[in-house]
C-alpha cells in the first residue's frame, strides 16, 4: 500500500534529473579579479519541439554555494566567491576546490565541494539550484 502512496510522488520528481545523466559538462570559467566561478552545461531544452533541441546554460555558483568559515557548503545565494579565490574544477569528478578565507587573522584554507550538492536538472527549467534557474546562451569560447 505505502508503495502506491509513493509511486505518485517518485513519478511527479522524475523530472528532477543528476545533471551526469542528462547534461554534458562545457568548462568552468571566472569573470575578471573576483574570480566569481561559473560552470557551463549543455542539456535538453525546456521546449523540446523547437530548434535547437539542447540548450547552453550559465550557472553562477556564487548562487548555489557560501564559504562557512573556511569551508564551502551549499546554500541559496551563498556568495562564496567572496571569500574564496583560486578556484579549480575537475569536470570529470565535478569537484570544485578554492582557497578560502576563515574569517580569522587572514588565515585561508583549502576547501572543496561537489557542485551536484547544489546543482539540479530540470527538465521542464534547465540547470539550478535552489529552485532558481539560470540563464540559457553560454558565454564565448576563449
Amino acid at each position: 500500500m505505502k508503495l502506491s502512496i509513493l509511486s505518485p510522488v517518485l513519478l511527479a520528481a522524475g523530472a528532477l534529473a543528476a545533471l551526469k545523466d542528462h547534461c554534458q559538462f562545457i568548462r568552468h570559467i571566472h569573470a575578471g579579479n573576483s574570480e566569481h566561478p561559473t560552470v557551463e552545461y549543455n542539456c535538453p531544452s525546456p521546449n523540446p519541439v523547437a530548434w535547437p533541441y539542447r540548450a547552453c546554460w550559465y550557472v553562477d555558483l556564487g548562487k548555489c554555494f557560501i564559504n562557512d568559515m573556511g569551508q564551502i557548503r551549499a546554500q541559496k545565494d551563498g556568495a562564496f566567491s567572496r571569500s574564496c579565490r583560486e578556484c579549480t574544477f575537475n569536470s570529470s569528478t565535478e569537484i570544485m576546490r578554492c582557497r578560502c578565507d576563515i574569517g580569522t587573522f587572514g588565515t585561508w584554507r583549502y576547501s572543496e565541494v561537489n557542485i551536484n550538492s547544489a546543482l539540479e536538472y530540470v527538465s521542464t527549467e534547465g540547470v539550478g539550484c535552489y529552485g532558481e534557474f539560470f540563464q540559457t546562451g553560454c558565454q564565448n569560447s576563449t
